[in-house]
């Protein structure tokens, strides 16, 4: 493993003429396959024969070398490497990941030369008046791109290899243009998703966001009491909407998640909220950091202290430990830590290089 991590010597290699000037021939469109080497390289190594010149042909076996002496090294089996290479959006990320090391070298933390994900704040429109809102969206009108330059925007994200594109908000759902410039962005080859308040989840729009082909939704909900819910998104009936937006995603067979922000008004529901998403079907549930700016600013006291956080991240990291049928993730960044003193106190952790 330190031999994969280590800076200078990937740096030496990566330095090195004949390497620097193959990395750079990889990422260049062949102009008689029509396409890159890196593309027909991973091709070559799921198995797909799609060389049609001599150089192309060099090029995928030395790369696909050095695919295979890191999946030896990191201990994966082929066949797992090559179902995820045959993901086109894992092609996108893995792409970002080659430019990065031709342009910045090899580096940790890992620079890459796109993001793997932008979450574009699309509106600033909403339907309700949430307390901790970031953006402090609402009903009253700001200046908004124009559906084109939205559109131009997309195309821009997707000309530059990012892999992934979130819309968020404000309610992305409450601009008539949503599934047009979201459409267009599935058409470019981004994995898109939408995260929502789930009130405007109705049958109709999840039909439609189900036929433009929207890749996943995430839902915001404050707890498993309608008044939590409800006082916090300034709407009386929004938790019953929301509950009924994740049933329709679900019924559409739509990867959907439950994205709680923890504060001190919901932290002891968390813990009934997952359970809820478990016995739903749910895909994934997410855990927010309360981050206090926008409305959130109003409300600082709502933010959990050093220890009610421990506590919190300690139940996930119990649950995630007991490999649950749901994913469980968090943005905070101290569950990292918290996973990793657990394991040392279990006797189960590694020496980790930082």
């Amino acid at each position: 493993m330190r031999l994969l991590t280590n800076e200078k010597i990937w740096n030496a290699v990566l330095e090195a003429p004949p390497v620097n000037w193959m990395l750079q021939k990889t990422l260049k469109k062949c102009l008689e396959c029509n396409r890159i080497p890196l593309e027909t390289a991973l091709d070559s190594y799921t198995g797909k024969n799609n060389v049609k010149c001599p150089s192309c042909y060099i090029y995928a076996r030395v790369i696909k070398f050095w695919i295979g002496f890191i999946q030896k090294n990191l201990n994966v089996q082929k066949n797992r490497v090559s179902k995820l290479f045959k993901d086109s959006y894992v092609r996108r990320a893995i792409f970002s990941i080659v430019k990065g090391l031709n342009k910045f070298g090899f580096n940790r933390p890992l620079q890459i030369y796109a993001p793997f994900l932008v979450v574009w704040n699309y509106t600033y429109k909403c339907n309700l008046n949430c307390k901790h809102c970031y953006s402090s969206s609402g009903k009253i009108p700001k200046n908004e791109l124009s559906t084109e330059e939205a559109i131009e925007v997309v195309d821009q994200i997707a000309d530059f290899g990012v892999t992934s594109l979130a819309f968020s908000g404000g309610e992305p759902l409450m601009r008539k243009d949503f599934f047009k410039v979201a459409g267009h962005a599935v058409e470019r080859g981004l994995y898109v998703s939408l995260a929502t308040n789930g009130t405007l989840l109705n049958e109709k729009n999840v039909r439609r966001i189900k036929e433009i082909k929207i890749h996943y939704v995430e839902v915001s909900l404050d707890g498993v009491e309608p008044k939590t819910h409800d006082v916090f998104r300034g709407q009386k009936g929004a938790f019953n909407q929301t509950i009924k937006g994740l049933k329709n995603c679900k019924d559409e067979d739509i990867c959907t998640c439950i994205a709680v922000t923890g504060t001190k008004s919901n932290l002891n529901q968390i813990p009934k909220v997952l359970e809820m998403a478990e016995t739903m079907g749910i895909d994934r549930f997410t855990l927010f950091n309360f981050i206090p700016t926008g409305r959130g600013k109003d409300i600082i006291e709502q933010d959990p202290s050093p220890q009610e956080r421990e506590e919190i991240l300690g139940y996930l990291n119990k649950k995630i430990s007991e490999k649950p049928k749901i994913s469980i993730l968090s943005t905070t960044p101290q569950l990292a830590r918290v996973a990793l003193q657990n394991a040392r106190i279990q006797g189960l952790g590694q020496e980790v290089d930082f």
